[in-house]
């Protein structure tokens, strides 16, 4: 058993029990380098059930597009099972298949006891290793069920300028995922302009982001709290994801 620095509880801005997440629809998305259209992004949440308890699925995909797709194929997926009210996380998938860059690992989330559980895809041998065991704190998530939890607190009742936060487990290491609320906004779409509620995370300065304020997200300032827009300053470029469509399922 391995054992992570845990991080002391941080106030934070009450839960708005109006926040519902959109199970009913599918999300979809332009994703923009530059000025180049590189990809197209979905977002989608399902019903589903998890030890015949009822769970949450959210499902997300990025596939390279045109031009962009010569040069660079990209194809990448996450997937994370959240308890149906907490939002915590059962397990998480990521996929990554980036050029000639491969990369596929597994959590699983035992929040009774305060574990989680990593294992990564060896492509070599077409198969999963070990699981590698980790002590963590109380309520860790992962990135991807961290954000629709966050996303669910009142902001209306905060100042800018304030953050929240949740203990994220990514890569095999914890650390605190912050988000800094910066008020309100409004994002055109072929919708309209859409009131969104502006937050950017503190992201570690490393190889792929300028500073630690690169990432700017828009939540639609509704009860849905739909992902309307991400802007990413990589040290690469600049990557837009905006949204370009709602499709309702069937």
């Amino acid at each position: 058993m391995l054992t992570l620095c845990s991080f002391c509880s941080k106030a934070q801005a009450p839960v708005d029990s109006t926040v519902m997440l959109f199970d009913s629809l599918t999300v979809l998305y332009k994703v923009k380098i530059g000025v180049v259209n590189a990809a197209n992004a979905a977002l989608n949440i399902r019903k589903l059930e998890h030890d015949e308890k009822e769970a949450l699925g959210i499902f997300i995909t990025a596939k390279s597009v045109g031009v962009f797709d010569l040069f660079l194929k990209l194809k990448d997926s996450w997937i994370s099972i959240v308890d149906s009210e907490s939002y915590e996380p059962h397990h998480f998938v990521a996929s990554i298949e980036e050029g000639k860059f491969k990369d596929k690992s597994k959590l699983s989330f035992f929040q009774a006891e305060d574990v989680v559980g990593l294992q990564k895809y060896d492509f070599g041998y077409s198969e999963w290793s070990d699981t590698l065991f980790y002590d963590a704190p109380d309520q860790v998530f992962d990135v991807v069920s961290a954000l629709f939890k966050l996303r669910s607190f009142d902001f209306d009742g905060i100042e800018i300028g304030q953050s929240i936060g949740s203990n994220v487990f990514f890569e095999g290491r914890l650390f605190r995922l912050n988000l800094f609320y910066k008020g309100k906004d409004l994002i055109r779409t072929k919708y309209g302009d859409i009131p969104c509620y502006l937050l950017e995370p503190e992201v570690p300065t490393n190889n792929h982001f300028k500073t630690s304020n690169a990432v700017k997200i828009w939540f639609s300032a509704d009860n849905k709290r739909i992902p309307v827009r991400i802007l990413a300053n990589m040290k690469a470029g600049k990557v837009d994801i905006i949204l370009k469509r709602i499709v309702k399922n069937k």
